[in-house]
């Protein structure tokens, strides 16, 4: 990752900045997002300025699909990450927790 990357949940609308703060991020929420570790891979796609995949969430989620775009520099780092799906198929409780840890020290 560059060291100013953007990483946003757009469906949350969260942004975090920066390598640390969104390694840290990602570490929080990556058992409980919907593009985290429980999600299936449906599609990828790219080139050289960067690509995507699609994904299914995993069994908590009831099916939720969404996109996830990752945007490179000529150096081949991450700049920019972005994920979309339709949050309103999370449960309150789950959606609040996860813009909370966008905040977490």
């Amino acid at each position: 990752m560059h060291t100013d990357v953007l990483l946003e949940d757009m469906s949350l609308r969260t942004q975090v900045i920066g390598r640390i703060e969104a390694t840290a991020y990602l570490g929080r929420i990556l058992n409980d997002v919907p593009y985290g570790r429980p999600s299936r891979l449906r599609h990828v796609v790219g080139g050289i300025n960067g690509g995507g995949f699609e994904w299914t969430a995993g069994p908590g989620a009831d099916s939720l699909a969404g996109i996830t775009a990752l945007e490179l520099d000529a150096d081949g780092l991450l700049t920019r990450i972005t994920s979309v799906y339709d949050s309103r198929q999370l449960e309150p409780d789950r959606k609040a927790a996860l813009i909370g840890a966008a905040f977490a020290a």
